[in-house]
């Protein structure tokens, strides 16, 4: 008699405690650092953690708060307006991604990786 009810009393306190329950796994996230160079002198990085190692330009920038505005040019698009900075006719934004000048595309279609090393530079033409 004396086994039963310990091991129902047994039974009852683990159950409370969540003995034997699996912990949901730990979401992983992966940290994007976009840096923005607009003189030499003046530099500002922007962090974002998202849950996806890919993600497309616009999303990223969306993250860390950089509005931008594009007009098409064949196929590539310019930037006219880049975290409140306006292109001019002598300087414009560029893109480099892993320190390569970057063609721009569609924001939307141009994929990057958590492991990318993104750079906006606002430079001569």
């Amino acid at each position: 008699m004396r086994v039963p009810r310990l091991l129902t009393l047994t039974l009852l306190i683990l159950t409370f405690m969540g003995a034997g329950c699996s912990k949901p796994a730990a979401e992983v996230s992966y940290t994007y650092s976009v840096n923005i160079v607009t003189a030499v002198d003046q530099r500002d990085t922007r962090v974002a953690a998202l849950q996806q190692e890919e993600v497309m330009m616009d999303e990223l920038l969306h993250a860390v708060g950089i509005q931008s505005v594009a007009q098409p040019r064949g196929e590539e698009v310019v930037l006219t307006s880049f975290n409140n900075v306006i292109a001019t006719k002598s300087k414009t934004w560029h893109l480099y991604i892993n320190n390569t000048l970057t063609p721009l595309t569609q924001l939307e279609h141009m994929p990057v990786r958590a492991s990318d090393t993104i750079e906006w530079k606002y430079e001569s033409q």
